[in-house]
């Protein structure tokens, strides 16, 4: 079994980014999914709920260790305000510095480009894998990952 693909998040239910090669830590992929938005309440806001939010790219600025939405830096105010327009006018971002573990989520099923749902995407894991693969898998050791290098379940 091989690493086929790799994808960050940096912020949480925005696209992603493609990645060759990614540092993995104890705490996950380095950037990935460290700011997230919130409503007027401080509930986290998703794409479940807020579709739109898929519209706009996250990518990591390795440079400067922080994420950027659509090219902008994610405490600007542009990226603010397109983060509004995708959420609603209370939404706001915020960041934080370890992931919280919770349950496989539906959105890696959705397109970014289209926000198509594709359900073979659980399917898959289910006939390949026996349903045995899932997200949010703990790090058993940091290292870099490369797509293409071999995988091993344990």
């Amino acid at each position: 079994m091989y690493i086929q693909e790799l994808w960050r998040y940096p912020v949480k239910s925005l696209a992603g980014e493609p990645l060759q090669e990614v540092e993995l830590t104890r705490h996950g992929l380095l950037g990935d999914r460290v700011v997230h938005g919130r409503d007027a309440c401080g509930r986290v806001v998703t794409a479940r709920t807020k579709p739109h939010l898929l519209g706009l790219h996250g990518t990591w600025d390795a440079i400067h260790r922080e994420p950027l939405i659509d090219g902008h830096p994610w405490h600007w105010p542009a990226a603010a305000e397109a983060v509004r327009r995708a959420a609603g006018a209370s939404a706001y971002l915020f960041r934080i510095e370890v992931a919280q573990v919770r349950g496989r989520c539906v959105m890696t099923t959705y397109d970014p480009d289209t926000q198509e749902q594709d359900l073979s995407v659980l399917r898959r894991l289910v006939e390949e894998f026996d349903g045995r693969m899932a997200l949010d898998c703990a790090v058993i050791q940091s290292g870099r990952l490369t797509v293409g290098a071999p995988v091993a379940l344990l």
